[in-house]
């Protein structure tokens, strides 16, 4: 049985054929153990002795965290992870198209009234140039803004109110990663209180964490990557590389101790 192609004469096969159109690509999941209490406490204390315009979201920090990973130097001046924070090629012979700002869409929940809620997949442009406080500023922001002065949520009612035809051409348009890293962030963010063991979304490289222990001050931080971006030996490193940044965070203090 050849898996891909479609044979008339079966239904496993039929059945085979759908779904590898749907989801041509393995992504892989990695899951590691993050301990943040040293991080909690540095947020809580440059929190308290601050003013509330300058108090910092938990989110941001890790947000940063991912963007400085992402932008990591090495000593001989390569940057082993960027090409990890881009698009797919659509085709095996192209390279990986590697997004110009690092991007990273975080799953938001706007409440109303203590009773509506709205989800938004907000994307922030240039994380890793930007401070955890500007973050958090535009973060509380977007939460607690009115639906029409939200940059994105403007856009997607233009776009439902486009002709059917128009719709189905721009979202064919959206599937071409030059096009795609304009309209959308490859990494996508999502601080559950519960985490299920599921991803959601159509993003590249998407990030979930859990509600902390208050014990042991630990959570899994869970990622799942699509494979065509590198190899094995830049995932583990990457993620490595980013626990030790939320475990020990010094560009954090850093950035505090300069404002």
């Amino acid at each position: 049985m050849s898996l891909g192609r479609k044979n008339p004469d079966s239904r496993v096969n039929h059945v085979y054929y759908m779904n590898m159109s749907i989801h041509r690509f393995v992504s892989r999941h990695y899951s590691i153990e993050v301990n943040f209490q040293k991080l909690l406490e540095v947020l809580r204390h440059h929190n308290q002795t601050n003013l509330s315009s300058d108090k910092v979201k938990f989110s941001a920090v890790i947000m940063k965290a991912i963007a400085l990973t992402y932008a990591f130097r090495a000593s001989d001046g390569t940057q082993p992870y960027r090409r990890l924070s881009g698009y797919p090629p659509m085709f095996a012979w192209q390279k990986s198209f590697q997004s110009k700002t690092i991007d990273i869409s975080l799953m938001l929940v706007r409440e109303f009234d203590n009773e509506k809620q709205q989800t938004l997949n907000y994307r922030f442009k240039s994380v890793n140039q930007q401070s955890v406080v500007q973050l958090s500023q535009r973060l509380i922001e977007i939460q607690t803004q009115p639906e029409d002065e939200v940059d994105q949520f403007r856009q997607l009612k233009k776009i439902a109110k486009l002709p059917r035809f128009l719709f189905y051409c721009l979202f064919q348009l959206t599937r071409i990663p030059a096009i795609r890293a304009q309209s959308t962030a490859p990494t996508s963010l999502s601080i559950l209180s519960k985490f299920d063991g599921q991803f959601y979304g159509e993003h590249i490289s998407m990030f979930t964490l859990g509600k902390i222990n208050p014990d042991s001050q630990t959570t899994p931080l869970n990622w799942s990557i699509d494979h065509r971006l590198g190899f094995g030996l830049h995932f583990e490193p990457f993620f490595n590389h980013l626990k030790s940044l939320l475990e020990d965070p010094e560009f954090l203090i850093k950035e505090f101790t300069e404002t």
